[in-house]
């Protein structure tokens, strides 16, 4: 019977681990190839899940697999069926959110909208049918008469696509313009890195404290890499800031550095999958995410400057 109880620990526990953690995210993959793998253009685009969102589900079922799958190897004695459960616990979490990420998709073709929501129907719609949409302080949510039928956080990709194209069809009121604000980070991306942080940091902690003769320096080596990724995210979303005074921009940086310049000095604004990067000549001086807070005003007000946006070398009206 003991044997029996070790050979589960040891092999069926991590085997099933491994196909209930990776399987929906390997079939979320594939089914996603499948669907969408046409080029959109013009107003035919799609909007997704920022890759940060699915890179933190995939780091964290791997995390926390690689704790099931080999610390039963190693004959650590204080590995138990509970503790290999609460391991994969935190397993199946993180690639729940990476099938989320992954599998969330609106696909805008001229006046029509398909809705897919992870472990949701899929709903389509057209931009007329539309009555009413509601800004909040992270994004939109839009109805039907009284009926609610999608909601879309600002850190989305193709976020401002769509308000336009909604401001545009009279349902939503065109963003303020402001001569001072801050653009920063997302309270999405803190809280996850803060969450992440501690899990990570915790699991070392846990390991230097309840350790045996199984856990050498290897394992606190691969512990501790794991946690500079989210460690890194969460600093950079607390420091990071860009700040526009009337007209002056201030860039901070994730160490607290912070430079000063001139609005009309910006020569050109380069748009990116998940990001604008803001140029003075060839030199870098931002890069600002889409899910930031205030990013719609930004762009507003670099629009407002008449600086010119180029997508791959080429210029966007």
């Amino acid at each position: 019977m003991e044997f029996l109880k070790d050979l589960l620990i040891r092999i069926a526990i991590p085997l099933v681990a491994v196909l209930a953690v990776w399987g929906p995210i390997a079939l979320s993959i594939c089914q996603e190839g499948r669907k969408f793998a046409e080029q959109l253009d013009g107003l035919n685009y799609e909007l997704r899940q920022p890759k940060f969102m699915r890179w933190l589900g995939v780091i964290c079922a791997i995390l926390f697999l690689v704790l099931v799958v080999i610390v039963p190897a190693t004959g650590n004695e204080t590995f138990t069926i509970g503790v290999a459960l609460g391991f994969f616990a935190f397993a199946a979490l993180g690639a729940f959110l990476a099938v989320y990420a992954i599998q969330w998709r609106i696909t805008v073709q001229n006046n029509r909208l398909i809705v897919r929501m992870p472990f949701k129907a899929e709903k389509e719609m057209r931009i007329d049918d539309i009555t009413t949409v509601k800004e909040k302080y992270n994004g939109i949510i839009a109805y039907i008469n009284k009926k609610k039928v999608f909601h879309i956080e600002n850190q989305v990709i193709g976020f401002e696509l769509l308000c336009a194209q909604l401001y545009e069809a009279g349902k939503m009121e065109s963003t303020q313009q402001k001569n001072s604000f801050a653009v920063k980070a997302g309270k999405g991306v803190v809280i996850l890195g803060a969450v992440f942080v501690l899990l990570s940091g915790g699991f070392l902690i846990w390991t230097i404290f309840w350790s045996d003769e199984t856990v050498n320096w290897l394992v606190y080596i691969s512990l501790a890499g794991f946690n500079i990724l989210p460690l890194y995210l969460l600093i950079n979303a607390l420091r990071w800031r860009l700040t526009i005074e009337n007209d002056t921009l201030f860039a901070r940086n994730m160490v607290g550095k912070e430079k000063s310049y001139s609005i009309n000095s910006i020569t050109r604004v380069s748009i990116k999958k998940e990001n604008i990067i803001i140029c003075i000549g060839e030199k870098k001086i931002a890069k600002v995410a889409v899910g930031c807070n205030n990013f719609p005003i930004l762009i507003e007000r670099l629009n407002s400057e008449k600086i010119p946006f180029y997508e791959k070398g080429k210029s966007v009206e």
